[in-house]
């Protein structure tokens, strides 16, 4: 579903789209939706500025909160992961400067079974500064693949126009908790030495 500004949705199942399960405008509000796919590239949440989604549910094959808007807020959600894909991405190159994305009380399922993806990630390759990130009473079900997987740093789908390399400050991850083991590193990269990663508190 592709919606625009001000958009409320409550109490729908989305089942099997062929990309994003939905992109939101801004002022947005997702309640109590439920987002199950099984291709690739159908990520789950894609909101706007100043946009919440909570109480939904999603069991998607790609990312399902694209963290990538201002004052984003994702609470009481449950995300079921399958073979690809983070429950949190930050950012997949881009190239606006984003502030403030809160997620509270959220529960993971089968983490353990994804190829390569953390549960909270972020491919950095574009310029943008990203900051004021707070992850809190995140609950992780089983084994976990990896919990955090941060980088900045190019990939295949920078726009290679733009050589710039941003940053990621002021992030916070509290009270999470995986129930079972972490059984891959947690990684944080940097593409070079003056790439830059402040103030992250664990």
């Amino acid at each position: 579903i592709r919606c625009g500004d001000n958009c409320y949705m409550e109490g729908i199942t989305l089942i099997h789209p062929a990309g994003y399960v939905t992109r939101i405008g801004n002022n947005g509000h997702l309640d109590n939706v439920k987002c199950l796919a099984w291709y690739f590239s159908t990520d789950a949440y894609s909101m706007g500025d100043n946009s919440l989604v909570e109480n939904s549910f999603s069991k998607v094959t790609d990312d399902h909160s694209k963290a990538v808007a201002n004052r984003v807020m994702d609470k009481n959600n449950t995300y079921f992961m399958q073979m690809n894909g983070s429950a949190v991405a930050f950012s997949y190159n881009v190239y606006s400067d984003i502030d403030e994305y809160t997620m509270k009380n959220c529960d993971v399922l089968h983490a353990e079974d994804v190829w390569d993806s953390p549960v909270i990630e972020t491919k950095h390759g574009g310029g943008a500064n990203m900051s004021n990130y707070l992850l809190e009473d995140i609950r992780v079900e089983g084994n976990c693949y990896s919990l955090f997987g941060l980088a900045i740093r190019n990939n295949e789908w920078v726009d290679h126009q733009e050589r710039l390399y941003g940053q990621l400050s002021n992030l916070t991850f509290r009270n999470i908790d995986v129930e079972g083991e972490v059984t891959t590193a947690n990684w944080i990269w940097g593409r070079t030495p003056t790439d830059n990663f402040e103030n992250i508190l664990f």
